[in-house]
């Protein structure tokens, strides 16, 4: 997926704060908004965008409030499987991610290995995704 997303927004009249300035909670479902919309454009469906969105956010939050590693196991496992049957093994991150998370390292390398392995198993080459 392309790290460069161009997301255009007309800024309405109701998502301005009496002082002149939007709020942060309208800032951050515009920034949802552009999420759901790029991952859409990669063809994600929106179950695949919140399954491995969640699962990313709970293995590697800043905040050890927000991070939770049985969570974010059982969410990286459905991500796997809905990345498994659209063929994009570089989603395969999430997963291993979560096995980090969990103090599970070597299941954490396996998964890494796994990324590449099932793509050139396929034999497929790895390729950057674009936002077009």
């Amino acid at each position: 997926m392309s790290a460069i997303y161009p997301y255009h927004h007309i800024i309405e009249k109701n998502e301005v704060e009496p002082d002149g300035y939007v709020s942060c909670l309208t800032y951050l479902l515009w920034t949802r908004s552009a999420a759901q919309e790029h991952s859409a454009k990669q063809g994600w469906t929106p179950e695949k965008y919140i399954e491995i969105g969640a699962a990313w956010i709970l293995e590697t939050s800043a905040d050890v409030a927000v991070r939770n590693g049985a969570e974010a196991l059982a969410s990286g496992k459905r991500a796997y499987e809905l990345t498994k049957q659209s063929g994009r093994y570089d989603l395969l991150d999430t997963l291993a991610a979560a096995y980090a998370e969990n103090g599970r390292f070597k299941k954490a390398i396996e998964w890494q290995l796994h990324n590449r392995l099932e793509l050139y198993k396929s034999r497929k080459s790895y390729r950057e995704t674009s936002s077009e």
